[in-house]
């Protein structure tokens, strides 16, 4: 958890109200301390769009994310359900998948060889069935919260977090309105790009 110095703490006067607010101090864009912060209580608990669901539209369809330093992969089971969990195996925290692409179906960590049913579920643990007190229930898959909204996938990595449309009201309708066949459309191309720059002048500078 970070520790934030009170220097980083809004001023009780802040007004969240863009008709009336007023630009965050300088060093909220430059400060370490600060950017743990957010990481912790912006990103991790904030619906984030990870995927058009075109891009998982078939069982053992997966891709891999990774969110502020941790990875997660998304799956479609064969029941047709799409789940996401940390990509990490419970037993030595070895990355299970890397990449996108189609899952077989079971998921087996190249350390050990457990394996993991599409639903997150222990399939089999090698060389634990005599082992004393050895709880499969507890040998899961973390599973970290999704929703298909809109055509697209948000994950929450705050287990208790409300739904993507209590979050952020009003968005589905307003991508339907904006493109009605969202659903029907498909990825044609990705790119990434890294901006030297605080994730906070990224987003004042497409609001100007």
């Amino acid at each position: 958890m970070s520790n934030l110095s009170p220097d980083f703490v809004l001023p009780e006067n802040f007004c969240a109200n863009p008709q009336e607010a007023w630009t965050i101090p300088a060093r909220f864009y430059t400060d370490q301390n600060a950017f743990e912060h957010e990481k912790e209580n912006v990103f991790a608990k904030s619906w984030i769009c990870v995927a058009h669901s075109s891009e998982l539209a078939n069982a053992n369809d997966y891709v891999t994310r990774e969110i502020i330093g941790e990875s997660i992969v998304l799956v479609r089971g064969r029941d047709k359900v799409l789940r996401a969990f940390y990509n990490v195996c419970p037993h030595r925290g070895h990355q299970l998948l890397s990449g996108e692409g189609k899952a077989k179906n079971v998921i087996t960590c190249p350390y050990h060889a457990w394996a993991f049913k599409l639903d997150g579920n222990l399939a089999h643990a090698r060389n634990c069935e005599n082992v004393a007190n050895f709880d499969s229930d507890k040998a899961q898959l973390v599973p970290v919260r999704l929703e298909e909204y809109a055509g697209f996938v948000f994950i929450n990595m705050d287990p208790n977090a409300t739904s993507v449309e209590d979050q952020l009201p009003g968005l589905g309708a307003k991508v339907l309105e904006a493109c009605p066949e969202v659903h029907d459309l498909k990825l044609a191309a990705r790119f990434t790009t890294r901006t030297p720059a605080n994730w906070k002048n990224i987003v004042d500078n497409y609001l100007e």
